[in-house]
């Protein structure tokens, strides 16, 4: 009997490009009265989650920054896992090296070394590019707004913010184009402590090799007493590999990167085509 169902957001319950299919939502709320954990498994923090999912008053817990964290229901931080300094020190050398666009999800939220107007310019093009939004959204009074990027805090100082109290759970470089992502991936291979993967065409999500989101997952699932095949886990990038090895009743959406169909117990339809849908009502189905 299935009791958590933990799913990938971009490019597994939203199609990259794309809104929420309806038929995603109408499959979280059966899960949400059948008494079925759901797991939004994301990269991104809370306010991202909440962005997404509270507007359709949908009841999740969630797994963020890759598995930096977990929240809870009630948005209570269960779990917390920081990246070493010394591994932030060279991940930000490379950054400067490469100038590369990035951010850094931290205890005192979202940070960038980019500047304020070069952040917005970045984040308001990936979001049109991979999220499907458009240039009204970002107009004042609208879901956006006039800045995507109005919630990240300016890093002027990087020396100071390594050895600076906060914290760091996850940071991701993106807006690349092929050659920098073959630079940046040798660069990166080199740091200890890390590990770094795609999760779209432009790209690296870069965690504490102990951070990511199929451990955390499995150690709420036993603190709660919930056996691994009581866990179904969806997905298609590569930072979800961690959960397909850990938990074996496994879905991929069928436009999903191969190493993730590969993995995968059941492939199913793409994401645009509602694979979380059909991936939920194939659960249920079997359970009845």
């Amino acid at each position: 009997m299935i009791r958590i169902v933990a799913s990938d957001m971009d490019g597994t319950f939203i199609p990259y490009g794309q809104g929420i299919p309806p038929e995603n939502i109408e499959a979280v709320r059966m899960l949400n009265e059948k008494g079925i954990t759901f797991v939004a498994a994301s990269g991104r923090d809370a306010n991202g989650i909440a962005m997404l999912l509270k507007p359709y008053c949908l009841r999740y817990e969630a797994i963020l920054a890759n598995g930096g964290m977990y929240a809870d229901e009630e948005g209570n931080i269960l779990r917390a896992s920081y990246m070493d300094k010394k591994a932030v020190a060279g991940i930000i050398e490379v950054l400067q090296k490469r100038q590369l666009s990035a951010m850094f999800v931290t205890t005192q939220g979202v940070m960038t070394l980019m500047t304020p107007g070069k952040a917005d310019e970045v984040m308001k093009r990936r979001m049109i590019r991979l999220l499907g939004m458009r240039e009204k959204d970002f107009e004042p009074g609208a879901r956006i707004g006039p800045s995507p990027a109005g919630h990240m805090k300016h890093i002027s100082d990087p020396e100071g913010f390594i050895e600076s109290d906060v914290q760091i759970f996850k940071a991701e470089c993106f807006d690349m184009t092929e050659q920098q992502m073959a630079e940046a991936a040798l660069d990166l291979a080199k740091i200890e402590g890390i590990v770094f993967h795609s999760s779209t065409v432009e790209n690296f999500e870069i965690n504490g090799v102990d951070t990511q989101k199929g451990y955390v997952l499995a150690d709420i699932a036993k603190e709660r007493g919930i056996s691994r095949e009581e866990v179904m886990v969806i997905g298609d990038g590569l930072n979800d590999l961690s959960m397909f090895e850990m938990f074996p009743y496994s879905f991929a959406m069928g436009d999903g990167m191969e190493p993730v169909r590969k993995k995968a117990r059941f492939v199913t339809a793409a994401a645009a085509e509602g694979g979380f849908a059909q991936a939920v009502r194939m659960m249920l189905e079997q359970q009845e």
